[in-house]
């Protein structure tokens, strides 16, 4: 998601209406959007800050959480994905010196930045503040359509855990399923 002003932008996206090839859904196409009114914008200090932190990607190991299984939801939250993963850090090391990159300034910096960007939401929610979160999920085309859509939903749902249980609940109560 990109934008290019404060009421318009482009996200890439598989959905219904993208050009594809050979298999439907196969392929990202580019679309564009543009917000119809501004009137439901909050643009108090604090929320503009989270704001400054977003889009933020998150990482999970190649079929994690729960591999090699069709479930949609797991009861793993975000942060055991994000340590099982960081915790390869020395296996990929081996292989290629260069992925401390990657390990240190976007698994582990995405992952700081999310707790800050929690803190902030604890912070705004509290003041009443009424904040909406877009989470999606995604997954490599290495395995079928049906599949990846399966993990990228027990993706979300380790999120979603992460956030029930972020300092001691302190947002279950703002949740809306």
């Amino acid at each position: 998601l990109t934008f290019y002003d404060e009421k318009s932008g482009y996200f890439s996206s598989n959905r219904v209406g993208s050009k594809f090839q050979n298999t439907e859904y196969c392929c990202n196409d580019i679309f564009s959007f543009e917000y119809l009114s501004s009137s439901n914008i909050d643009t108090n200090k604090a929320t503009s800050e989270i704001h400054d932190y977003l889009p933020l990607d998150l990482y999970f190991h190649n079929d994690e959480p729960d591999p090699n299984t069709t479930k949609t939801t797991t009861k793993k939250t975000y942060k055991e994905a994000y340590t099982s993963y960081f915790m390869m850090k020395p296996d990929y090391e081996k292989n290629n010196p260069n992925t401390n990159i990657f390990f240190e300034e976007t698994l582990l910096k995405n992952f700081n930045i999310l707790n800050k960007v929690l803190e902030m939401l604890v912070f705004d929610l509290k003041k009443g503040n009424n904040m909406e979160l877009q989470i999606r999920g995604y997954a490599s085309p290495l395995h079928n359509h049906v599949y990846n859509q399966k993990l990228s939903q027990r993706r979300i749902s380790s999120f979603m855990n992460y956030l029930i249980q972020f300092k001691n609940g302190s947002l279950k109560e703002y949740i809306l399923s």
